[in-house]
């Protein structure tokens, strides 16, 4: 696998995809992949398939509840994402990335819209997310050539025929890791305090005005933020970091739920299994049992 080295090797690479079958990387891609079950990887992610796609005006994508974590970086033209009461156009170099909801993709303004896609799955996809604090439609202008790179080693490897799995999720693992940390860089130093407060201290009570204090901003402010930028309140947010904690603890650990919820934030037992099931439409103890009884 050849790392490029300067923007006249990338736009070579491109245009090797884009002359390429997809049909036949696609058929590639599946023979080499899935032959490894989820159940045989705990706590994985991995890339499912990769696409490069040309949109023209009559094109419409619709995600509804999306399990996997797509990141799609722009080469030509444009595309509008809707997602809920969200709407957003993504410019040529940069990346959108969708993760859950309801999203509706079509081309912007110019047309058409010239793209490449990688679509991330796995058992730990929650916790990862949850972690990198990726929200459902985030949009990250301008995708550097760094993340290329690394979007473009992940996919050599896809492609070739000797796929070793630990070394494809690990991989998976670190552009997840570059993608959120470019991301985070983007984001306003208040919000970033905020959400590195949360997740060092899920297990200690909430209070917007003790979020706003380690954010150096007002309650006022810190809403906006949240809303801007993850549209979604602080608490909303926080309520997801819990529950994949909980999940993570669930499934790597023997903890007692009661234990568990003490230690992400619950009051009780009670509270935590009412917001689990609404989520996630099993009790906590259900879900450790489906998953133990699937091989997770």
């Amino acid at each position: 696998m050849k790392n490029i080295q300067n923007q006249s090797s990338l736009a070579m690479w491109l245009e090797q995809l884009k002359t390429a079958s997809r049909r036949q990387a696609e058929c590639i891609i599946y023979s080499s992949l899935c032959q490894v079950a989820p159940s045989e990887i705990t706590g994985a992610i991995w890339p499912w398939f990769f696409s490069y796609e040309k949109w023209f005006n009559d094109h419409v994508s619709e995600h509804k509840g999306l399990r996997q974590l797509a990141i799609e970086y722009i080469i030509k033209g444009n595309m509008k994402i809707f997602s809920g009461t969200q709407s957003c156009i993504a410019p040529p170099g940069s990346a959108v990335v969708t993760f859950r909801g309801l999203h509706r993709k079509m081309p912007g303004p110019a047309g058409y819209c010239e793209k490449l896609c990688i679509i991330v799955g796995g058992t730990a996809l929650d916790v990862v997310q949850s972690s990198f604090s990726l929200p459902e439609l985030s949009i990250i202008d301008p995708f550097p050539e760094s993340l290329l790179l690394s979007m473009r080693n992940l996919i050599d490897m896809m492609l070739s025929k000797n796929v070793n799995e630990i070394e494809i999720s690990s991989l998976c693992y670190r552009f997840l890791l570059e993608t959120a940390e470019t991301r985070s860089r983007k984001l306003p130093e208040p919000l970033q305090l905020a959400l590195h407060y949360m997740r060092a201290n899920l297990g200690k009570p909430e209070s917007l005005s003790y979020f706003a204090y380690n954010a150096r901003c007002s309650r006022q402010e810190l809403q906006k933020l949240f809303k801007r930028h993850l549209g979604e309140t602080p608490f909303e947010h926080l309520k997801k970091m819990r529950l994949n904690a909980v999940k993570e603890l669930l499934l790597t650990t023997d903890l007692p739920v009661k234990e568990i919820a003490w230690q992400c934030g619950y009051r009780s037992q009670l509270y935590l299994s009412t917001d689990f099931k609404r989520a996630f439409k099993l009790s906590p103890r259900e879900f450790r049992k489906q998953q133990r009884a699937s091989g997770n």
